[in-house]
């Protein structure tokens, strides 16, 4: 399976802005940040299989990524700071008053997807990096 044939259907909805796939702003955020993690794992998988496992650690395989340069310096800050959000929500901690501060945390999301997306999914052909 090749990270190049990710399914398009999920890049239409966003793009289009079309991610109320919970009615909540908690839900939509968590959906693109799932989306993210999954879409760094193939990419990963692809480039080296040897090394990266399926169930290698995030972070692992964003530190392969930017060693790699496969995502950026940038993104990969970026990425932490989403991941400590989703963890911060998904272990009950984020306070339900703060909701509405999600949104920019979505639009960051949403704009990370499109970079990894863009820059590494939509490439012809993701070629391996010469050690």
């Amino acid at each position: 399976r090749q990270a190049t044939n990710l399914p398009h259907d999920n890049l239409t909805m966003l793009r289009k802005k079309k991610v109320q796939l919970m009615g909540v702003e908690r839900g939509n955020f968590l959906a693109l940040v799932f989306e993210i993690e999954r879409v760094l794992r193939a990419i990963a998988l692809e480039l080296n299989p040897s090394e990266i496992e399926q169930n290698s650690p995030i972070s692992q395989v964003t530190t392969y990524l930017t060693q790699n340069g496969y995502l950026t310096a940038s993104g990969h800050e970026q990425w932490k700071a989403l991941n400590e959000v989703r963890n911060i929500i998904v272990q009950g901690r984020y306070p339900t008053e703060n909701d509405a501060a999600l949104t920019d945390w979505i639009e960051l999301a949403y704009s990370l997807y499109s970079e990894i997306y863009d820059d590494l999914v939509n490439k012809p052909k993701v070629s391996k990096k010469k050690k």
